[in-house]
């Protein structure tokens, strides 16, 4: 889930993937939008389809990147990458423990902190850290070469002095947010999120109206062009010290580049003989066979060893009346297209259970995290609306099923898992 991924990581994995994500944002998706804004103004940020919180974080990140390209110095992107060790390693880590203290029980009584769910340590700024100078120097680069910035080596070492000429102001509770990686919800500070359109307007006034002049803008995105091996390099460093604050074991080059990479090694050989079983698996399917005719197979074409053996049943969860296996799914069905209130409600009345948070796709559409205004918003919003303009859904003419997760807790309070849901949409 993407909670887990931006406030509760307990795998190399999370850490990982969250770096890979921190690495796209930074160099790829923030230098996408300095270009919008240079080719086309305010009017890029006015007319744009974010909303609140959203649209003022991007007028602070575009306000940034601007002094920086206007400075041309790297000396600027360097105090960038100390600034963004701190927001992401230290501020946005305290905020999460203010929000979640180490005290804090959930409703059942249970102690919030346990289980998966690690209790984060903030890091200390240390620059004679390896690791951590790694990382302000990797991040100052990647940031001058998407700016079109030159890197000047010989002050990498003058690091100290750099800190020290930081206004730590940058970081005060209104700059954070938890997670600190494309997150429209902030967990930490419910209010933050809301934001009139009238400061929106005046901090955009805050923005320079000229196109400033600049060296050629380079949107650097994971695995693409250019030196992959500083790719990896950031990664690691990023997953490393988060992991760090997580007590998350350290992982290394190799670990990390197939995790991020999604690298799986096989041979061809190997490929094709797991092929010819998944088929003939398929054929017994269509013939609905029983169980007993379907068969696990293991090999190793080194050895060779080959042995096959009767699958089990799935396992099967239970919830009063309702048994469900990995297999299972929920279908909703209506004549019309619900909101999310009457979706809510519908899972209420079948199951018993209260919805907390719903995802569709990589986008987190509903949690009791988000502001009152916004939850008050989408209960009014039609499902196939909340797929489409919050979930970034692009619908066929011929879907007929929306898929949402929903993460739903019983009538203690204790969570309980359930199949994806299939949202049958509306008929025209």
């Amino acid at each position: 889930p993407l909670c887990t991924l931006k406030y509760f990581p307990h795998s190399h994995e999370h850490t990982i993937q969250w770096a890979k994500n921190a690495f796209d944002n930074f160099f790829g998706v923030e230098v996408d939008e300095l270009s919008a804004y240079i080719e086309k103004g305010r009017a890029f940020v006015v007319e744009g389809s974010r909303t609140g919180a959203s649209k003022l974080s991007l007028i602070k990140t575009l306000r940034v990147n601007l002094s920086i390209i206007a400075s041309a110095s790297y000396s600027d992107c360097l105090r960038w990458g100390i600034v963004t060790f701190l927001r992401l390693f230290q501020a946005n880590i305290a905020a999460l423990l203010r929000r979640f203290p180490r005290n804090m029980v959930t409703s059942s009584g249970a102690p919030f902190w346990g289980g998966p769910k690690r209790r984060p340590s903030p890091l200390l700024l240390d620059l004679d850290n390896s690791e951590q100078r790694r990382f302000v120097i990797l991040a100052a680069r990647l940031r001058a070469r998407s700016l079109g910035i030159h890197v000047n080596h010989s002050i990498e070492n003058d690091l100290s002095s750099l800190a020290g000429s930081i206004d730590m102001e940058l970081l005060n509770d209104s700059d954070v947010e938890l997670g600190g990686i494309q997150g429209e919800v902030d967990i930490g500070r419910g209010s933050q999120a809301e934001v009139s359109e009238e400061t929106i307007i005046e901090e955009c006034r805050t923005l320079p109206d000229t196109r400033p002049v600049c060296g050629q803008l380079l949107p650097i995105f994971f695995g693409g062009e250019g030196k992959k091996e500083v790719h990896i390099d950031f990664v690691m460093a990023a997953a490393n010290l988060r992991g760090k604050c997580y007590e998350i074991e350290a992982s290394d080059r190799y670990t990390v580049q197939s995790v991020a990479e999604k690298i799986t090694p096989a041979l061809v050989t190997s490929t094709s003989v797991v092929s010819g079983l998944a088929v003939l698996e398929m054929i017994k399917v269509l013939q609905e066979k029983k169980l007993e005719f379907h068969r696990n197979s293991y090999f190793n074409l080194a050895l060779p060893f080959f042995t096959s053996s009767m699958p089990s049943p799935p396992v099967s969860r239970y919830h009063g009346d309702h048994k469900w296996t990995v297999w299972s799914n929920i279908q909703i069905n209506g004549d019309k297209d619900l909101t999310l209130r009457e979706f809510l409600d519908a899972f209420k009345s079948k199951f018993g259970l209260s919805v907390s948070m719903i995802s569709c796709g990589v986008s987190m559409v509903y949690s009791l995290f988000a502001p009152k205004r916004r939850i008050s918003e989408r209960l009014r919003m039609t499902m196939t609306r909340i797929a489409v303009e919050v979930g970034k859904v692009k619908l066929s003419p011929c879907q007929r099923y929306l898929v949402f997760e929903v993460f739903a807790e019983d009538e203690t309070g204790n969570s309980v898992e359930t199949p994806h849901v299939l949202y049958t949409l509306a008929k025209p």
